[in-house]
């Protein structure tokens, strides 16, 4: 995290500046970060047409933010998926650098996404299961407290992404199935007590 004004603000992964430069990559970027994903399952979770998704998606496999991990074959056809290969996400000061607006949009994307999967997994009927972690925690930081709380969400981000590493490498050297699962961390400010009373 740095603050020095001569250092402009950048993306943990220079890739994603191109990747995000338009939204049909940042979608699609989004929704292969969260789990394999096939150009037809993009194209339908943003209402486009198949074609323009592969686009998009293959521009996003050409910078290397996408690799293929899987295909399967509907009907006549084969059909690919991605994972992301970038953290999808913002190092503080390029988030501070964006606009407030696409802050709030691209907030506004992720919490989509999240209820999404919610949705899935209670269609499913998963969320009940014993061996799952379900947490809502309350705290009132101190500015010392907001530093420490962001420290300890950014290591669990970066062993999460270890974990998806390690199952990726067990898998390509002995086969074997996988369970999808979505992991979501989030810390917002909730307005205080007394603002909430007037």
């Amino acid at each position: 995290m740095s603050s020095d004004p001569e250092r402009p603000p950048k993306l943990v992964d220079d890739r994603l500046a191109v990747a995000l430069s338009h939204e049909t990559r940042e979608c699609a970027l989004a929704l292969c970060a969260i789990r394999p994903t096939s150009t037809k399952e993009v194209a339908d979770a943003l209402g486009i047409e198949v074609n323009t998704a592969w686009h998009h998606v293959d521009k996003l496999r050409e910078l290397g933010c996408l690799e293929e991990v899987d295909t399967r074959r509907r009907g006549g056809a084969t059909e690919r998926f991605y994972v992301s290969t970038s953290a999808f996400y913002f190092d503080s000061d390029a988030w501070s650098a964006l606009p407030r607006p696409q802050r709030l949009a691209t907030t506004m994307k992720v919490l989509r996404l999240i209820a999404g999967d919610v949705d899935e997994a209670v269609r499913a009927d998963t969320v009940a299961a014993t061996d799952r972690h379900l947490s809502r925690t309350v705290i009132d930081l101190d500015d010392e407290g907001q530093k420490e709380a962001y420290a300890v969400l950014a290591e669990a981000l970066e062993r999460l992404l270890a974990v998806r590493e390690s199952c990726v490498a067990r898998r390509d050297a002995a086969g074997g199935g996988t369970t999808r699962a979505s992991f979501a961390l989030m810390q917002f400010d909730l307005p205080s007590q007394r603002d909430a009373e007037v």
